[in-house]
């Protein structure tokens, strides 16, 4: 199948409108008093995804995690472009299964593809790039990472450490006897997780929002850092799942590998108690203090975390 043929027989039909794939680029008309609001993620095979995982699970996974970039900017998401890299034998079925994991997404969210870009490669390599375009109001200050205040209170949008077990058990690193405990965990690794209702519910709300890709305690020093402050948060406070609380208590899992993993896609998000007090469902589980000598750190239950180092990309 020709390049041509195959963004018609497959991609094309995620669009609403099929004049974005008959021209090199596509308009966007902003509402008025909106403003528009772009991301960008690339995920690689055996780096974010396995080589072998389902299709379906490779792309509904690489579409949400650029909607939580979206959700931690209280953006309404709009639609995307993609560009993506197949190996030279990929047959047709793998496309097609990973088209409709794109549909199944963009159905829950109400967006399409506007277009993008399609190539193959030698080196074996599935490789995602997705940039994610939204709208917001043009009061929206988009909840920056540098607007951490002292005396914030800190919050998470749900349960940490669901994706990192899901990785254990999709690798037989760890074996569970509840099948539907076992289920959930892997779904939330395989097919990703997106907050973006609440994003958009704290947009007017919050000081400073991240979304937890690369693990809570690293993603929380981001916003320290780039707000000079530091952090304490309080590990009876933090919501995890109750068959994880079990695996600690048999001493199967380390507590701390619990916030360095990532791949939650929870928003951890900061600010004024008065503002979030009425949000439901969301975790207070610590709050913003004064750094020492201008130095950020993190503080786990009065204790100093030494190494907040979370997944790396490079």
């Amino acid at each position: 199948m020709s390049e041509f043929d195959f963004i018609f027989n497959h991609f094309a039909k995620l669009g609403k409108n099929q004049q974005n794939f008959l021209n090199d680029g596509c308009e966007i008309p902003v509402p008025e008093n909106q403003k528009l609001v772009v991301s960008k993620d690339m995920l690689i095979s055996d780096v974010h995804f396995f080589r072998n995982d389902p299709p379906n699970s490779i792309a509904q996974k690489s579409l949400r995690k650029n909607l939580s970039d979206l959700a931690a900017m209280g953006t309404k998401p709009y639609g995307y472009f993609l560009a993506i890299s197949l190996p030279q034998n990929t047959n047709e079925n793998f496309i097609s299964q990973f088209c409709d994991g794109l549909q199944t997404v963009q159905n829950q969210y109400k967006i399409d593809l506007l277009g993008g870009d399609t190539n193959s490669n030698k080196n074996n390599m599935i490789i995602v790039s997705i940039t994610i375009f939204g709208f917001t109001n043009k009061n929206n200050h988009l909840m920056p990472r540098n607007n951490a205040k002292i005396g914030d209170r800190i919050y998470i949008s749900g349960e940490i450490g669901n994706g990192y077990i899901g990785y254990l058990i999709h690798q037989n690193k760890l074996s569970m006897k509840n099948n539907a405990a076992k289920k959930n965990f892997l779904s939330h690794f395989l097919y990703g997780n997106c907050r973006n209702d609440l994003g958009e519910e704290i947009a007017d709300k919050a000081d400073s929002c991240i979304d937890i890709s690369d693990g809570l305690l690293q993603d929380l020093m981001h916003i320290c850092k780039n707000s000079n402050v530091s952090g304490k948060i309080y590990s009876e406070k933090i919501p995890l799942h109750p068959e994880i609380k079990s695996l600690i208590n048999t001493g199967e899992i380390n507590f701390l590998d619990l916030f360095k993993w990532g791949d939650d896609y929870e928003l951890l998000f900061c600010g004024d108690d008065e503002k979030l007090k009425n949000i439901g469902n969301i975790f207070e589980i610590g709050e913003i203090i004064e750094s020492p000598e201008n130095k950020s750190q993190i503080y786990l239950d009065e204790e100093k975390v030494k190494n907040c180092k979370g997944f790396e990309h490079l």
